[in-house]
């Protein structure tokens, strides 16, 4: 995945091996990641964020995933508070076994 690598290199992140349960990951989100997000995550091992506009949520070891923690906190907000749904028009927010979107907050 040369991409990551550029990126990694761009920004000064090491590669680690932390031992990402993927498989728990990915049973909590209900769908499977791309390897390159995966690749991703292995090299950048804490959140990420560029130019104030990306970011990359990390998986820092074992089940541990901030996009599923993150995931799962706006579909909390969601069903707290349905006039938020309409941040996600006209696509929604991801759903296990569904489609929409995976979005973070600002911050």
């Amino acid at each position: 995945m040369v991409w990551v690598s550029g990126i990694a290199d761009a920004v000064g992140w090491r590669s680690g091996e932390v031992g990402v349960a993927w498989d728990l990951i990915e049973a909590r989100l209900g769908t499977a990641l791309p390897q390159d997000y995966k690749e991703l995550c292995r090299v950048a091992s804490v959140r990420g964020e560029f130019s104030g506009h990306v970011q990359v949520y990390g998986a820092p070891g074992g089940a541990v995933s901030q996009v599923a923690d993150q995931l799962e906190s706006l579909w909390r907000t969601v069903e707290a508070h349905p006039i938020v749904r309409g941040v996600y028009e006209p696509y929604g927010l991801y759903r296990r076994g569904g489609s929409g979107l995976f979005r973070g907050r600002r911050r």
